[in-house]
């Protein structure tokens, strides 16, 4: 009689595990699937947020221009006609020293008198980015 109630009990959990499996095995793939979907996202942040894959902070656009010194020209010679840019330098990356990078430019600027005045100013920066020098050439 024990054999047939561990026969029936072996039949029901083998009939159960049939129906169970496929959805088990479903859940699994997921469980999976979204655990490498995690594991992928934690890797790309640390790989970007740690700096080891990291855009210079401060680079030539598409036109030559460098935002930052963009910015500061806007600032120092406000207004429509305040500067035209002649020409812009290729940022240099300085690997020691006390500026971290280096861009040249020249540019027109409006005087008090309604004229223009060339200049050609050298923009160093700090490693955060930052103009921390303008030096005239």
């Amino acid at each position: 009689m024990a054999d047939t109630i561990d026969h029936t009990l072996q039949e029901r959990l083998q009939e159960t595990l049939g129906h169970l499996m496929p959805r088990l095995i479903g859940s699994k793939q997921i469980l999976i699937a979204t655990l490498l979907s995690i594991l992928g996202v934690v890797i790309l942040g640390i790989i970007f947020g740690s700096g080891v894959i990291q855009r210079d902070l401060v680079r030539n656009s598409e036109d030559g221009s460098v935002r930052q010194v963009k910015s500061y020209l806007y600032k120092t010679y406000p207004g429509p006609d305040g500067f035209q840019v002649i020409r812009w330098g290729v940022v240099e990356k300085n690997s020691g020293g006390t500026y971290k990078y280096s861009v040249r430019c020249k540019y027109a600027s409006s005087n008090e008198y309604g004229g223009y005045g060339v200049h050609e100013k050298i923009f160093n920066f700090d490693r955060k980015g930052h103009i921390v020098e303008v030096m005239g050439f």
